[in-house]
């Protein structure tokens, strides 16, 4: 019977709590429940007393639920979980608790209390896109997982690619992002070339048939384990199945511009490594977002500044931040050369 109940309870929590109800009105019904339960069962000397109190709780909860008692609450909550910023959702989804938060003209989304994008974030957008798409020679086929309703779809669009597959686990994102977005950056999701697919990135890849110039990782840092997945050697391996002959697979994690230590090195080395073992070619772009890109072609990546360029100007890109004075100092050699080295040195044998 325990077992049982545990997997209604299982149940009822992902299929209707959860999709329906914020967290202080799943609350107020296990209060409601545990209450009536406490007033039906109780055997004790005392049964009138907690009887009393078990119906204050009921009346109390009720109140609250009724006059929105608890959507107050719950504001409340979150102005104090957010000083600062003007709180302009938050929702329950299946994977995750998302609110979206605004502080002057940027709207951020968070997930279980992680940033993910912030809004507008045009450099952002422009180096996890153009780094990536400058590097392949055509780039028509593109594989984008996460960061798609952060702008990197208009980033990508403005290429002469011919399809984007998008990933996006949680469709409920999509879904805020629609409703508090510009409709410069929500009418990206609805452009011909773009296919939102609402499902596991690793799966997906796994499970395609499909062949990509281009995969753009854009999910930030492993800080879970539901991310480091796609930083591992076994990813690398799937995902190289589903690149074309001359394809190329990039993502940006957290460094450091000047000084990379111990620690930052045996992390970003340990990745830098579990590509070179599954890649003819690996290069890494210094910042304080270190891009790693990686192919199967011999010399098919290059940090030629100049060439980049000219790429861009013949696709009529008009980049803001990825032009000539910032990838001049972004690929210098000297940058390129402590970095690489402070990687080699640092990675596991």
């Amino acid at each position: 019977m325990e077992a049982l109940g545990s997997m209604l309870g299982g149940t009822i929590a992902s299929l209707i709590l959860i999709r329906f109800f914020n967290s202080f009105e799943i609350m107020t019904m296990l209060s409601l429940l545990n209450a009536i339960a406490a007033f039906i069962f109780i055997e004790t000397p005392r049964r009138k007393i907690v009887r009393l109190a078990a119906v204050l709780i009921m009346l109390l909860s009720a109140f609250l639920w009724l006059s929105g008692g608890w959507k107050k609450i719950e504001v409340f909550s979150f102005k104090k979980q957010w000083p600062g910023y003007e709180v302009l959702d938050a929702r329950n989804s299946f994977f995750a608790n998302l609110v979206t938060l605004k502080r002057g003209e940027q709207i951020s989304f968070f997930n279980n209390g992680m940033r993910l994008y912030s809004v507008p974030d045009k450099r952002a957008c422009e180096e996890a896109v153009h780094f990536c798409l400058l590097e392949h020679r055509e780039p028509k086929d593109i594989l984008l997982i996460g960061g798609g309703v952060a702008g990197a779809l208009d980033e990508i669009l403005k290429h002469p690619v011919e399809r984007i597959d998008y990933l996006e686990l949680d469709p409920e994102l999509i879904k805020v992002a629609q409703d508090f977005l510009a409709s410069g950056y929500a009418s990206a999701l609805k452009h011909p070339k773009v296919f939102i697919k609402n499902l596991d990135g690793r799966y997906f890849i796994k499970a395609t048939g499909n062949k990509y110039d281009c995969i753009i990782v854009n999910l930030g840092d492993p800080y879970t384990a539901q991310l480091n997945r796609f930083y591992t050697r076994e990813f690398f391996h799937e995902a190289k199945r589903v690149l074309k002959e001359q394809g190329i697979i990039s993502f940006g994690l957290s460094s450091s511009d000047s000084y990379i230590n111990f620690d930052l090195g045996r992390y970003l080395g340990s990745v830098y490594a579990a590509l070179q073992k599954e890649f003819t070619e690996v290069k890494v772009i210094p910042g304080n977002i270190a891009y790693f890109l990686a192919t199967g072609t011999p010399a098919g990546l290059t940090y030629d500044y100049k060439l980049l360029m000219r790429r861009a100007v013949e696709r009529k890109l008009g980049l803001q931040y990825v032009r000539e004075y910032y990838l001049s100092s972004r690929l210098a050699p000297d940058k390129i050369y402590y970095t690489e080295n402070a990687l080699k040195k640092a990675r596991p044998r």
